[in-house]
């Protein structure tokens, strides 16, 4: 159960705006430097795709991710409800657009991870999404 999955996070235009991850991303302590070369990148090179990778997400700063059938209910991500966590972000940023979003998943070993564990076991599909209010992202979830 310690693998990390990679999984392709679907973009929309509801969804592929930087700005739009910002409550997940100021949790990072690095994120005001990378945010600022980001920008600054823009800048200078108008039009270059940037890859910019969040890892080694501590405990103080993890974003867990829970198991949903369907996508309706209110969203209080709580660890004991919690089927995986993230390891790593990836995003492929073109100005302030987000082209591409990876996220790194490591399964953990609740109760919902046992249950999303064994969904991939039966060769179940399942998809990476993402709980949107008033044009923020604020979680991640599992569907299936």
């Amino acid at each position: 159960m310690d693998n990390i999955k990679i999984y392709n996070v679907e973009l929309n235009e509801k969804n592929n705006k930087l700005n739009q991850y910002k409550v997940i991303l100021d949790r990072f302590d690095n994120w005001t430097q990378y945010n600022r070369e980001i920008k600054l990148n823009t800048l200078l090179e108008e039009g270059k795709r940037i890859e910019f990778k969040v890892y080694d997400i501590s405990r103080s700063t993890a974003l867990y991710i829970e198991l949903r059938k369907g996508n309706d209910g209110t969203f209080d991500i709580l660890l004991q409800n919690s089927c995986a966590i993230i390891d790593s972000l990836t995003f492929i940023i073109n100005g302030s657009y987000i082209e591409k979003m990876e996220l790194g998943v490591k399964i953990l070993r609740t109760e919902s991870g046992k249950t999303l564990q064994s969904l991939l076991e039966d060769g179940c599909e399942v998809k990476v999404s993402q709980h949107i209010k008033d044009d923020i992202v604020y979680h991640f979830y599992i569907s299936y």
